[in-house]
C-alpha cells in the first residue's frame, strides 16, 4: 500500500511538472494546455505543497524535489523578481527621463486611479477602453499636467508633451462559418514630441478568450472546444501582425496595454523578441495586474495575471516598474520610468 501511494505521488509531480513546461513551451497554441495558461501560478504551489506534505513520511526525497521544483517555478520560470536594479544617483537626475502608465478602464467599478497616477506622475498615460463611462474624467487634478490629448477608438493617450501623430491600426482577420465578415481588430499608434525627440507610443487591447472559455466550461462540446481554439489562433495572428510593425518603427518605441496574453508560451516570447518588458527589467513580485474583481482560493484574493505590460525598445533602459495597489477594479495600472540611452 505505501509503496503505490509513493508512486502515485510521484506520478502527481511528473504531471504538474509535464504540465508546466508544455504551457511554457506551446501556450495557447496548444489547446490542450492552452487554457492553463490563465491558471493562478500559485495553484501548482499549493499542489506542490499538498504532494511534500503527504510524501514526508513516505519518501523523504519526494518531499525534497517538490520544494526545489516550487523554488524554481516561483522564481526562473515565472519571473519572481525579489529587487530592483541599483543605480547611480546620477542617473534619476537624467532629463532623458520618461514616466509612462497604462490602464484598461474597462470594469472599472467606479474605482479612481488617482492616487496612484498622483504617486507615479506620469509623463504619458495610455487608457484603453476610454469609452467606458468614467473611464476617464477630464479636469480631474491628477491629470492636471497632461494638457495634449488625442482619442483614436477606444484608446486615448495624455500626454505632458505635444501629440503629434495619432493612428489607428487595423488588422484584418478572414472570415469564418460563424462569423461571415471580416474582423477587423483595432490598436493604436501615437507619436509625441518629447522634447525635439520623436517617440512611437503603441496602445492595445487583445480580445479576451473569458467568454470562449466559460462557454467551454459550462457546456463541454465540439463545437466550443472549435470556437476557443480559433481564438487562439486569431490571438497569434494580431500578435504577429503587431509585433510585425512595431519592430519595424525606426523611432524609440513603448508599447503599453493590455494584451490578455500571460508571460507564458511562444506567443508572449514572440512579443518580446525585440522588446523589454519593464516588468522583468525592474519590476517587483510577479507584476500582476488582473483580476482585482475576482476572488479566488488559490491566491487567497490577490491577482494572479500579468497581461497589462509595458513593453519599449532596445533605445530605453527601465528605470523603474510598479504596479497599482490591489483595488475593486478589473484591471491595475501598470507604470515604468524608462530613460533614453
Amino acid at each position: 500500500m505505501r509503496s503505490w501511494l509513493t508512486r502515485f505521488l510521484w506520478a502527481c509531480w511528473a504531471v504538474i511538472v509535464l504540465l508546466v513546461l508544455a504551457m511554457h513551451l506551446f501556450g495557447q497554441r496548444w489547446w490542450l494546455v492552452g487554457g492553463l495558461v490563465y491558471a493562478p501560478p500559485l495553484m501548482w504551489i499549493w499542489f506542490l505543497v499538498i504532494i511534500g506534505l503527504a510524501s514526508w513520511w513516505m519518501e523523504r526525497r519526494l518531499a525534497w524535489v517538490c520544494l526545489a521544483t516550487m523554488g524554481i517555478l516561483m522564481g526562473p520560470i515565472w519571473e519572481w523578481r525579489t529587487h530592483r536594479p541599483a543605480f547611480h544617483p546620477s542617473v534619476w537626475q537624467s532629463p532623458r527621463k520618461l514616466r509612462v502608465l497604462t490602464a484598461n478602464r474597462g470594469d472599472h467599478h467606479g474605482h479612481s486611479m488617482a492616487d496612484f497616477v498622483i504617486q507615479q506622475k506620469p509623463d504619458v498615460i495610455a487608457i484603453q477602453d476610454a469609452i467606458y463611462r468614467q473611464a476617464y474624467v477630464p479636469g480631474s487634478p491628477e491629470y492636471a499636467g497632461l494638457i495634449n490629448q488625442s482619442r483614436v477608438g477606444e484608446f486615448l493617450l495624455l500626454s505632458r508633451y505635444p501629440i503629434v501623430k495619432t493612428q489607428l491600426l487595423l488588422t484584418t482577420l478572414p472570415p469564418t462559418l460563424e462569423r461571415p465578415r471580416n474582423l477587423q481588430f483595432k490598436a493604436a499608434r501615437f507619436e509625441i514630441d518629447w522634447d525635439g525627440q520623436p517617440v512611437a507610443i503603441y496602445s492595445a487591447h487583445l480580445p479576451s478568450p473569458r467568454q470562449y472559455m466559460r462557454n467551454l466550461a459550462r457546456h463541454p462540446s465540439i463545437e466550443h472546444l472549435a470556437c476557443l481554439k480559433r481564438h487562439w489562433a486569431e490571438h497569434q495572428a494580431l500578435i504577429a501582425d503587431l509585433t510585425e510593425r512595431i519592430e519595424a518603427d525606426n523611432l524609440p518605441v513603448i508599447v503599453l496595454g493590455d494584451w490578455n496574453q500571460p508571460p507564458i508560451g511562444p506567443n508572449y516570447r514572440q512579443l518580446i523578441r525585440k522588446l523589454q518588458d519593464a516588468h522583468t527589467q525592474a519590476g517587483l513580485g510577479y507584476g500582476a495586474s488582473f483580476p482585482g474583481d475576482w476572488w479566488n482560493p488559490f491566491t487567497l484574493g490577490r491577482v494572479w495575471m500579468r497581461l497589462d505590460l509595458v513593453l519599449c525598445s532596445r533605445q530605453w533602459r527601465v528605470l523603474r516598474s510598479e504596479v497599482e495597489p490591489e483595488s475593486e477594479t478589473q484591471h491595475c495600472a501598470v507604470s515604468a520610468v524608462l530613460q533614453l540611452r
